[in-house]
Order: structure tokens, then sequence, then C-alpha cells
């Protein structure tokens, strides 16, 4: 069966945010693990490798039940199951909420989206969490086991919230930072987005996907552009950008040297075309500027498209870009979907990216594809041969391609 592209981010106004606890809300992964050591220690045992990621997600009673067994532990199960809630009360007191946190659930809280909290913690230790750091009142609700439900990656605690909100899968959006967490929103229908330690996708990145209003860039893309000396000179003309709403942008080109000087982002649009089997990879031209014989996923470039009333249609940009360099026009396309804007780290340089979706075959147009100014090639990739494909050209993909693959959990 071939896997979705992604899940539906930022297509449509969410009802309600639905947020991991542990390591998402709240910074208490360094809390939990030490009250797992410390636990252990106590019953005279050690940790083992990835043990305490492994229950990243599970129910307290279920993580009693799994050391028991694995440790041949005599002591009863309700009398272990205290000794760890006593073990986390301890240390979640030094927890503090993930940056950005207050202001982000403020902001979903006054645009009338719904907030729970969903996580196989103890309800105990959330709640006054959430009431020391004044948070209580922007959350809606506090979704935690009950007796006979499982944890995550069962959908049981996503699929509470949502009864309890009264909403359907669709009208939410999750986020999350484990796999198991991923998989249980998954599972539950809800979209999700991934909150990573590597990268700078931060709570209010999460309320732009919920509401959306694409105010703020919400991927920092760990890596610095290759600039090629022999290139064209750069361009005359950049746009820089005050607004971006997923269709349009509002700003005004500067001169060049200007822009780069004022700070100001400038807009650039990357594409990922697809149909229902795979995308499109394009081999960058060896003379382009930046990343010469480098993959990436076309359409790519910057804007050029006239500016009415200090306004570009990102789309149209998008769509205009796609015919010149893949010969693909508007008509073989049943939908545009924007993703996210992608910074390049230690520049001004923006990317509105987007999912273009084909409603013709792609492979028959790169097998017929002809070297142009600005690909050499270009090439079909099924979506079950990704992996491969980006493991033969690792060192030889252009960042933002990878950057985007990853904010779609493609990699």
């Amino acid at each position: 069966m071939t896997p979705a592209l992604a899940d539906p981010l930022i297509i449509k106004r969410c009802a309600a945010a639905l947020i991991d606890f542990d390591g998402t809300m709240a910074d208490t992964l360094d809390c939990a693990r030490e009250a797992f050591r410390d636990f252990l220690q106590r019953q005279g045992c050690r940790e083992k490798e990835g043990e305490f990621e492994s229950f990243n997600g599970t129910v307290l009673k279920d993580i009693i039940a799994s050391l028991k067994k694995s440790r041949d532990l005599n002591a009863d199960h309700a009398v272990l199951e205290t000794q760890y809630r006593a073990i986390l009360d301890e240390k979640y007191g030094q927890a503090q909420p993930s940056p950005g946190v207050a202001d982000a659930l403020r902001r979903l809280k006054n645009e009338g989206c719904a907030v729970a909290v969903v996580s196989a913690a103890p309800e105990s230790l959330i709640t006054e969490f959430l009431r020391r750091h004044y948070l209580q009142d922007l959350v809606d609700a506090v979704i935690t086991p009950s007796a006979g439900e499982r944890g995550k990656p069962a959908p049981d605690l996503y699929e509470k919230a949502l009864k309890t909100l009264c909403i359907e899968p669709g009208a939410a959006l999750a986020l999350e930072d484990s796999t198991n967490g991923m998989a249980a929103a998954r599972a539950a229908g809800v979209a999700v987005m991934k909150f990573p330690e590597d990268c700078a996708l931060d709570f209010q990145s999460f309320a732009n996907a919920a509401l959306p209003a694409f105010e703020r860039v919400q991927l920092d893309a760990t890596f610095q552009v290759r600039e090629n000396p022999l290139a064209p000179h750069a361009p005359s003309l950049l746009f820089t950008m005050d607004h971006y709403d997923g269709r349009s942008a509002t700003g005004r080109f500067d001169p060049y040297e200007k822009a780069l000087a004022s700070g100001r982002p400038y807009l650039a649009v990357t594409g990922l075309v697809q149909d229902s089997g795979g995308m499109l990879w394009g081999l960058r031209h060896p003379s382009m500027r930046s990343y010469g014989a480098f993959w990436e996923l076309p359409p790519s470039g910057g804007v050029s498209g006239p500016a009415q009333g200090g306004l570009v249609d990102v789309q149209g940009e998008l769509l205009r870009e796609l015919e010149e360099e893949l010969g693909i026009t508007a008509a073989h396309i049943c939908s545009v979907e924007p993703v996210a804007l992608l910074r390049e780290k230690g520049t001004s340089c923006v990317d509105a990216v987007c999912v273009i979706h084909s409603n013709i075959p792609l492979a028959p147009r790169a097998a017929a594809f002809k070297a142009n100014g600005e690909y050499t090639e270009l090439c079909y990739v099924p979506f079950a041969n990704l992996v491969e494909f980006l493991r033969k050209h690792s060192a030889h993909v252009v960042p933002t391609s990878l950057a985007l693959l990853k904010l779609l959990n493609l990699r």
C-alpha cells in the first residue's frame, strides 16, 4: 500500500489542539528519566539501553507490570506503583514549561481553538504542573488513562480526547515528541506534528498550523547555503516579506544588497510534486548559484512576479515555476496544499513550501524530460523507493528538500 504523503498540516483551521505532556508541553524528559533510574535503583536494578525510551507514552501500571516481569520484582504491584508515583511527584516539581507554551496556548484560546493535554502521565502531576505555572485556565481538558484504557501507541487517549471535546478527528491537530505518541494520534485519525529536539519547531509554529495564519517561520532547517563561485551574478531584486497566509504574501521588492542588509525575510518558493504513487526530483544544473549538481524537490526558485499593491500570488509563482522548469501546466494540477515556511539557518531566505498534487502520471513526464538551465535530469521516485533514493544521494540533496521531507515525516 502506498504510504500517505503527509498528515494534512495547515489545510484548514482546527477546532482543537491536542498536546502531549512529557517532553512537549513540559520540559520533563530529564525529570522522567531521573525518576525511572531512581525507581530502578531502589529495586537494586540498573537501566538498560533504550528501556526508558520504549516506555514513552506508556501507562504507569503497564510500566510497573513490565518491570516486575523483566526484573523479577517480588513486591506488590500497588506498592511499587505508589513508590514510583512518589518519585515522580518529587522530580516533576522541578519541571518547567517548554519555551513559548504560555503565549501559544493563550493565542489558541483567544481564537476559539480548544486545547487538551493528552498524556499517559498521572493526571495529578499534570494538573499540579498547570496550576504551578498558571496555565490551568488555558487548557480545556486533561486526558489521561482511566481503568482499562491503553496508553500510547494505542489510540485510546486520543479517541477519548475527541469524545470529550465533541469533535471529529479531522478537526484536530496533535503535537507529539515520540514515535509512540505520533502513532497513537494517527491511529485515532488525528493529524500530528512532531515536536523535535533538533530543530526550532516551537509552540508558536504549532499554533500557526492549528489556526493557521502563517505569521511566523515554522521550521529552522539546520543548514548553510553552499554558494557556487562560478555561478552567474545574484538576482537584482528580492521580495522581502511582511506576511504570508498560505496562498499570497505581502511585502516589497528590494535591491539585492539592500534586502540582505535589512535582515527582512526574503521569499522563495519550493514545491513537492506528487501523483498517487510517487514524487519528482530534479538534479540542479552545475552552473546554479547555490547547490549546483544537487538533487532537490522541484519546482524551486525566487519570487519574480509582479507585486500588485505589495501582494504576490505565491501559489501562482509556484505554478509558473512548475511550467517553466518541468513543462507541467496548471491544467495538470488538481490541488496545491501550503505546508510551512522553511528558513535557511544563518540567512534571511524563507521558502514557502507546498505539496502539489498532479492529476496526470508523473513517471512519463520524468522519462521525457529534456535538460534545461535549471535541471539536467528529472527523476520520478516512487514512495516505496524514497529511502533508497535518499541513501544513494545523501551527500548531494538540497537541505531545504530534506527539511521538507522531515516536516512531512517522510524521513
